[in-house]
């Protein structure tokens, strides 16, 4: 079995709302054809886990300007995505608060 290191973002305005991002499954086995999760990613080689949300939050949302906050949660889940091996993604959940701002989606990759 695979094991992924990720960070997941619980990334909150000033007025404590949190951004939630909406999920098309793109062949994740056991899971709804839509769904939500935070902001986040792999943790690459090398990186810490502050690094990582920084460059996951500055990806998917385009803002760079954060005060990321502690470590509050980690746990394990064991997925499956259609014609990839089974991984443990090892969770590592962080509490990040930013100024309201637009969204910017001219990071995004194609996956």
């Amino acid at each position: 079995m695979l094991t992924r290191p990720t960070v997941r973002v619980l990334l909150l305005d000033r007025d404590d709302r949190l951004l939630m991002i909406k999920c098309a499954n793109l062949g994740l086995v056991d899971s709804p054809p839509v769904f939500w999760v935070t902001a986040g990613g792999g943790i690459e080689e090398g990186e810490t886990i502050e690094t990582a949300a920084r460059r996951e939050v500055l990806e998917e949302t385009g803002i760079s300007d954060l005060e990321l906050g502690p470590l509050v949660w980690t746990e394990d889940a064991v997925l499956t995505i259609t014609n990839e091996p089974t991984t443990l993604f090892r969770l590592n959940y962080v509490v990040a608060r930013c100024n309201p701002t637009p969204l910017d989606s001219s990071l995004w990759t194609q996956q």
